[in-house]
């Protein structure tokens, strides 16, 4: 007698498949990832130390850390696009079985670091704004926005708001979905 399988049986094997295939990638490209994301983050930890040890000091601990987030925040959002992209293209570059190295992906990364920073900024914008409306507003428009930077590398848009529209089009009938796995 033949067992029948049902559609979300299926469905959780497919998600099991997916997430197989992606711890796959991150093994096999470990040392590059580390590379990419250490060649980036490090000059960006350090220069965040030399800035928070030089930031005038508060007696209010409060403010003196709300400063120290604001510094290493405002760094984050400079440098982290480059890294993030290099990696979205490595895997981009696995996906499509195209060459790939950590010249071309740095490469990569830093061409389209004002695309993705100004995505980013500009997502980041309509995220605060929701969660300030209502934290729910928030969370969709998180979710809606979650594939903008691999938008910018994977098809090669530069207009922000087409990547955020693409996004959206992207995660529509999905959200639900995504919101599970995102948090």
């Amino acid at each position: 007698m033949a067992v029948k399988v049902s559609s979300q049986e299926k469905n959780w094997k497919s998600k099991m498949d997916k997430i197989q295939e992606a711890i796959k990638i991150y093994a096999a490209n470990f040392v590059l990832f580390i590379l990419i994301v250490l060649s980036v983050r490090f000059p960006a930890n350090v220069l965040t130390e030399i800035i928070v040890h030089n930031l005038p000091k508060s007696t209010d601990v409060l403010m003196q850390t709300a400063n120290e987030v604001r510094v290493s925040n405002f760094i984050s959002a400079i440098f982290d696009p480059i890294y993030v992209g290099a990696i979205i293209y490595c895997v981009w570059q696995i996906k499509r079985g195209g060459a790939f190295n950590y010249n071309n992906a740095m490469s990569v990364g830093v061409q389209n670091w004002g695309k993705l920073f100004t995505v980013n900024l500009l997502a980041g914008i309509f995220i605060v704004l929701g969660l300030i409306a209502f934290i729910i507003p928030g969370i969709i428009l998180a979710i809606r926005y979650c594939f903008a930077t691999a938008i910018v590398i994977a098809e090669g848009y530069g207009n922000s708001s087409l990547v955020l529209k693409r996004s959206a089009d992207l995660t529509k009938g999905k959200r639900w979905e995504l919101f599970f796995i995102t948090f």
